[in-house]
Protein backbone atom coordinates (compact mmCIF):
# COMPACT_ATOMS: atom_id res chain seq x y z
CA UNK A 1 0.00 0.00 0.00
CA UNK A 2 1.83 3.57 -0.98
CA UNK A 3 0.04 6.30 0.32
CA UNK A 4 0.22 9.63 -1.87
CA UNK A 5 -2.32 11.72 1.07
CA UNK A 6 -3.30 12.05 4.34
CA UNK A 7 -5.47 8.65 4.51
CA UNK A 8 -8.43 7.88 6.62
CA UNK A 9 -10.27 4.90 4.83
CA UNK A 10 -13.27 3.09 6.06
CA UNK A 11 -13.82 -0.44 4.50
CA UNK A 12 -17.79 -1.43 5.43
CA UNK A 13 -19.38 -4.68 6.05
CA UNK A 14 -15.55 -5.80 6.95
CA UNK A 15 -15.72 -8.70 9.48
CA UNK A 16 -12.89 -11.17 8.56
CA UNK A 17 -9.66 -10.58 10.04
CA UNK A 18 -7.29 -8.12 8.09
CA UNK A 19 -3.71 -9.45 7.88
CA UNK A 20 -0.63 -7.11 7.01
CA UNK A 21 2.28 -8.50 5.27
CA UNK A 22 5.40 -6.31 6.16
CA UNK A 23 8.44 -7.91 4.22
CA UNK A 24 10.48 -5.15 5.14
CA UNK A 25 10.61 -6.35 8.77
CA UNK A 26 10.07 -9.88 7.39
CA UNK A 27 6.47 -10.06 9.86
CA UNK A 28 2.92 -10.45 9.56
CA UNK A 29 0.44 -8.35 11.71
CA UNK A 30 -2.91 -9.91 12.29
CA UNK A 31 -5.66 -7.86 13.42
CA UNK A 32 -8.60 -10.04 14.24
CA UNK A 33 -12.46 -8.74 15.16
CA UNK A 34 -15.34 -10.23 16.46
CA UNK A 35 -18.54 -7.78 16.81
CA UNK A 36 -16.97 -4.90 14.98
CA UNK A 37 -18.00 -4.72 10.97
CA UNK A 38 -15.57 -1.94 9.86
CA UNK A 39 -11.91 -1.39 8.93
CA UNK A 40 -10.10 2.01 8.95
CA UNK A 41 -6.72 2.31 7.31
CA UNK A 42 -5.30 5.58 8.67
CA UNK A 43 -1.98 7.34 7.14
CA UNK A 44 -1.12 11.40 8.36
CA UNK A 45 0.98 12.17 4.94
CA UNK A 46 2.97 14.59 5.13
CA UNK A 47 1.32 18.25 6.00
CA UNK A 48 -0.31 16.46 9.06
CA UNK A 49 2.65 14.42 10.19
CA UNK A 50 4.15 18.24 10.30
CA UNK A 51 1.27 19.31 13.28
CA UNK A 52 1.19 16.28 15.33
CA UNK A 53 3.61 17.11 17.56
CA UNK A 54 4.23 13.38 18.64
CA UNK A 55 4.99 11.97 15.70
CA UNK A 56 7.89 12.94 13.90
CA UNK A 57 7.33 14.41 9.96
CA UNK A 58 9.78 11.57 8.82
CA UNK A 59 7.87 9.00 10.14
CA UNK A 60 4.56 8.85 8.05
CA UNK A 61 6.12 6.71 5.15
CA UNK A 62 6.67 3.92 7.67
CA UNK A 63 3.52 4.06 9.09
CA UNK A 64 0.21 2.65 8.77
CA UNK A 65 -3.01 2.55 11.22
CA UNK A 66 -5.36 -0.39 10.90
CA UNK A 67 -8.48 0.07 13.56
CA UNK A 68 -11.46 -2.37 13.73
CA UNK A 69 -14.04 -0.27 14.37
CA UNK A 70 -18.31 0.13 13.65
CA UNK A 71 -18.33 3.42 11.67
CA UNK A 72 -21.09 4.97 9.17
CA UNK A 73 -23.38 2.65 7.97
CA UNK A 74 -22.33 0.19 10.07
CA UNK A 75 -22.66 2.02 13.71
CA UNK A 76 -26.01 3.22 12.56
CA UNK A 77 -26.77 -0.53 12.12
CA UNK A 78 -25.11 -1.27 15.39
CA UNK A 79 -26.52 1.25 17.42
CA UNK A 80 -30.34 -0.12 16.38
CA UNK A 81 -29.34 -3.57 18.21
CA UNK A 82 -28.66 -2.03 21.36
CA UNK A 83 -26.03 -3.13 23.62
CA UNK A 84 -23.24 -5.12 22.06
CA UNK A 85 -19.52 -6.52 23.07
CA UNK A 86 -16.38 -6.38 20.73
CA UNK A 87 -12.99 -7.55 20.41
CA UNK A 88 -9.85 -7.07 18.65
CA UNK A 89 -7.22 -9.15 19.23
CA UNK A 90 -3.90 -7.88 17.77
CA UNK A 91 -1.09 -11.06 16.67
CA UNK A 92 2.78 -9.99 15.42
Amino acid sequence: MAFTAETDRPYLGTESTCILDDPTLGRRIVVGKSGLRSTVVWNPHIAKAVRMPDFGEEEWPRMVCIETANVHDDADMMSKKGASASCAPYQI
